[in-house]
């Protein structure tokens, strides 16, 4: 489907106010993240070496902090017997579910 005619725009933009401009590449706001995806050399401004923050550095930090505990997970999350998920997924649906969520304990 064609859109309306109306005022030309310019390149990138579009005629209608309530539609989003896009850029690709750029999936939030109109500039990259400035965060390295990995961490590389000293420059973390510290004069011991520190390597700077890095995006995967911190999905590691996060998952050393649940591997010692030090994050409480207790109650995020209930388990529940895969043989009959009908009943899971209505409470689900419904909003009866007294955890955040449900995940199916597949070992027995």
């Amino acid at each position: 489907m064609r859109p309306p005619a109306g005022p030309r725009t310019a390149p990138g933009r579009s005629p209608h106010p309530w539609v989003p401009r896009r850029r690709p590449g750029h999936a939030r706001g109109d500039r990259p993240s400035r965060r390295p995806t990995h961490a590389e050399g000293g420059d973390g401004g510290d004069d011991d070496g520190e390597k700077a923050p890095s995006i995967f550095g911190n999905y590691v930090r996060g998952l050393q902090w649940l591997a010692e505990g030090k994050i409480r997970t207790d109650g995020l999350a209930e388990a529940r017997n895969p043989d009959n998920p009908q009943p899971v997924y209505d409470d689900l649906q419904a909003g009866n579910c007294p955890a955040l969520t449900y995940w199916f304990n597949w070992q027995g």
